[in-house]
């Protein structure tokens, strides 16, 4: 094996796999509550050495290039913006999930605040998902004049009928995309803050710096370049070493 185009060529895959965390980030750079991801990167060695408890396979003693081993979401809170629709909401807190009714036996989170009512008056997401209130029950609004509150009571006709959950997770727990900008938890549970920071008639931003994400792109762009030449290089120097063996 050639150590140093194999090393090349695993940093070129988790270039590739930056690349694609980027281009999914400003794709997303418009939508409500969208965060942002980010990569993890390992030493390929010190990844077989200390996986599954230190009994990893022995791959020598030279690195072998850098892997892209998680995915994280970055939990910064975007700009919130006022919209005069009392249908929409922000979280106005960097952690917590508005937590919907994706069927009878799967509850996910997000942090989109673009509700609306069905026609059966339910507050839904635009993808028609139920939003649960603090009890994880689904929240019907009677007509009348209504508002929300600053703790997510919602209050039609001057009396509250409502309160919308804001959801965090337990000790041990994280909340994990699972994409259309809903969250699932993992690891454990979730559970309902007393009081729910919302910003009324408002909705958060996306916090993806479009311009930060652009320039991310450039960069894995010439990465890609300079390691291809490096691999026709090393090709380049292997077909050299190979003729100079075969004149003597």
């Amino acid at each position: 094996m050639n150590r140093g185009i194999y090393s090349t060529a695993i940093g070129m895959i988790g270039a590739q796999r930056a690349l694609d965390v980027t281009a999914n980030n400003l794709a997303n750079a418009s939508t409500s509550g969208f965060k942002r991801d980010g990569l993890i990167f390992q030493d390929t060695l010190q990844r077989e050495m200390y996986a599954n408890g230190g009994t990893g396979a022995k791959v020598g003693v030279l690195g072998s290039g850098a892997q892209a081993v998680e995915e994280y979401s970055v939990q910064e809170l975007g700009v919130i913006s006022s919209t005069n629709n009392n249908f929409d909401m922000a979280i106005n807190a960097p952690v917590g999930m508005f937590a919907v009714k994706v069927s009878d036996t799967q509850t996910s989170y997000t942090r989109d605040g673009a509700l609306a009512l069905d026609d059966q008056r339910r507050l839904v997401t635009k993808t028609g998902y139920p939003v649960l209130d603090k009890d994880g029950a689904e929240i019907t609004i009677p007509s009348g004049p209504m508002h929300v509150e600053a703790n997510g009571e919602i209050i039609v006709d001057g009396k509250p009928v409502a309160q919308v959950g804001v959801w965090v997770p337990n000790s041990g727990a994280k909340f994990m995309k699972e994409g259309e900008n809903l969250f699932s938890i993992s690891g454990g549970t979730a559970r309902a803050l007393d009081e729910s920071p919302i910003a009324p008639a408002s909705l958060e931003g996306s916090n993806v710096n479009a311009v930060e994400s652009m320039l991310d792109m450039i960069k894995i762009g010439r990465l890609f370049e300079l390691s291809q030449k490096s691999i026709q290089q090393q090709d380049d120097l292997m077909q050299r070493l190979i003729s100079s063996l075969s004149e003597q």
